[in-house]
């Protein structure tokens, strides 16, 4: 749901590039395709390898001719490169070049192929094009160029292959056969000597582009220690580029960790002011973390419920926040209920109908240190009855640990609880862990007391709740796949002596241990002015109580932002899951105001 925060358009196209296939090392082993690298028209050489050279350049061209790419065993043959103000040629053999499309955002160039691409040789390739290349990148289908400034770069489909153009931008093309004399002249190769004594050599260029693309492979495939690693190394030996400062801020977003990540975000658009992915991810932050309003109202009935038969309730709310000092916010939360049963079971054992208003609120006090550790002290009331409750969230590299202690919650969690003005204490201990890439797993493990307006003590239990979620099914970007476990298993039920003298349960809970199994799919539409954003999701499935009935469930969630102004629409259904053939609908939406 949440859109990615990239570090930039360059970025951008070097994440695409590693996530269809990852860095590909200059010395790869296996098949080679032939590959022909040359200038045009061919600059004639002067000096002792200069025939040399014009042999070499014919033999490749020869063997293309004669199929030679299909003889897995053939080197890639090159020309020497010719001075600045000049253009080269790459031809790649290749079925399906006619499908290839290129894509370029500022110096890094993306080319993505219909199919796999063959092996290629990055070595040979960045030594054709000295000067021009800054790094080289092969994913399975994808081929990133980080190009050296003033390059530009076209292509076009030969028979059976890719034609690519590289050419100094400061070049006209109808010089483009010209000796470099003739375009610069020796007193420029001079300058551009002493430029290219100032800076990393094409060659240094190039493997720290080849580093950082490593760094942000490893974070997309989840090695987030490795990637952190690399990515400090990187900002040592970059210390002009925002680049690494961009992954350690993504990285320190990923664990939680929101204000390290403004900080570096903050530090990166120091180095290169224009850069839009920090921008946009601060902008991202401030925005999460802006003072609130937001009003809501849900409508949730159930047909067939253990203990209530019909139930309606219209529930009315209105929350908000309120940033102050370093990392802390204060919050506060009040809900108004309206309520209808037919038949609900009451505190003196009797069944009959109810129709009544409830209400609860929630105060609380929140701070988010450095590090990422969350903790989060709340007053409770429910009715007349107040409670606390106090939660810690511990972050770390691959997932966060919450411990959470509560007394007196409201629990509105099922229909008899909320017209009893139903209370929960509850001791529980959660880890949620990005076991891989698109694989992500929460588990959290509680004891549990409840109880009603006027008896406090009428069940304990042990819930169980879990969810593996497999995100990125069959390669699409946001259709996802995931178990979930909801189980309670009771300790004790409290018995009380009726008006009719009959033993009954004051509170109507059973055990339960649901298996499910859902699809779904989550996505986000932003305009060119990124003021407006439609989010949407879509989930559906089948769960199974071990203890009771089967049946379907679906969920859906459809937000739009417009400014400061947030809509939210949401609705779920639920069959027969459960001890009876009973059905849970529940429709919501809400408007948040951020200031």
């Amino acid at each position: 749901m949440t859109p990615s925060l990239l570090p930039g358009p360059g970025i951008a196209l070097a994440v695409l590039a590693v996530l269809h296939g990852g860095v590909a090392a200059a010395t790869e082993s296996g098949p080679v395709a032939t590959l022909q690298c040359t200038a045009e028209p061919p600059t004639r050489l002067r000096g002792a390898d200069a025939d040399a050279t014009d042999a070499a350049v014919q033999a490749a061209l020869h063997q293309r001719t004669m199929g030679a790419a299909e003889d897995p065993s053939i080197a890639i043959e090159t020309v020497a490169p010719a001075p600045v103000g000049r253009q080269v040629l790459v031809d790649i053999p290749m079925p399906g070049a006619s499908g290839v499309m290129l894509q370029q955002q500022g110096r890094e160039v993306l080319l993505s192929s219909p199919q796999a691409l063959p092996p290629i040789d990055l070595r040979a390739l960045q030594y054709c094009a000295t000067d021009m290349i800054e790094g080289i990148s092969v994913g399975y289908d994808t081929l990133l160029l980080s190009l050296a400034p003033g390059v530009t770069v076209t292509h076009t489909h030969i028979q059976g292959g890719l034609h690519l153009v590289l050419r100094h931008a400061a070049m006209p093309a109808h010089e483009a056969g010209q000796p470099a004399a003739a375009v610069g002249g020796a007193s420029d190769e001079a300058h551009a000597d002493e430029r290219r004594d100032d800076v990393p050599s094409a060659s240094d260029q190039g493997e720290l582009r080849l580093r950082l693309l490593e760094a942000q492979l490893l974070l997309q495939t989840g090695q987030l220690g490795e990637a952190h690693r690399r990515y400090e190394a990187l900002r040592q030996d970059m210390p002009a580029s925002p680049d690494p400062l961009n992954g350690l801020a993504s990285l320190a977003l990923r664990g939680g960790r929101w204000r390290e990540a403004k900080a570096l975000y903050q530090e990166a658009l120091l180095l290169d002011p224009g850069e839009p992915g920090a921008a946009a991810a601060v902008r991202a932050i401030d925005r999460a973390t802006a003072p609130r309003l937001r009003s809501e109202v849900e409508y949730r009935e159930t047909e067939g419920g253990v203990g209530t038969g019909r139930a309606t309730a219209v529930i009315g709310g209105v929350s908000g926040q309120q940033p102050f000092g370093q990392g802390w916010r204060l919050g506060f939360a009040a809900d108004f209920a309206q309520v209808d049963a037919s038949q609900v079971l009451k505190r003196n054992g009797t069944v009959g109908s109810f129709s009544g208003q409830r209400q609860k609120a929630e105060v609380y006090v929140q701070h988010d240190s450095l590090g990422g550790q969350v903790i989060v002290g709340s007053l409770f009331l429910n009715g007349d009855t107040p409670g606390l409750g106090l939660r810690a969230e511990l972050p770390d590299t691959w997932g966060a640990t919450t411990l959470r202690a509560e007394y007196h919650r409201p629990n509105w969690d099922f229909f008899q609880s909320l017209i009893d003005y139903g209370t929960r204490d509850r001791l529980a201990v959660g880890r949620r862990q990005q076991l891989t890439t698109d694989l992500t797993g929460r588990l959290e493990v509680g004891g549990n007391r409840y109880g009603i307006q006027g008896d406090r003590d009428v069940a304990d239990t042990i819930s169980v709740t879990g969810e593996l979620r497999l995100g990125n099914l069959a390669g699409v970007r946001g259709f996802s796949t995931a178990y979930v476990l909801d189980s309670e298993y009771l300790l004790r039920r409290a018995d009380r002596i009726g008006a009719d003298g009959q033993r009954f349960a004051p509170l109507q809970i059973f055990e339960r241990e649901v298996h499910a199994l859902t699809l779904g799919y989550a996505g986000v539409w932003k305009d060119r002015t990124k003021e407006r954003a439609l989010t949407y999701e879509l989930s559906a499935g089948y769960g199974v109580d071990r203890y009771g009935k089967a049946g379907p469930l679906v969920a859906g969630n459809l937000g739009y932002v417009l400014g400061s102004l947030e809509v939210r629409l949401r609705g779920s259904y639920v069959e027969n899951i459960g001890r009876t053939r009973g059905t849970t609908t529940v429709l919501g939406g809400s408007l948040t105001w951020v200031f």
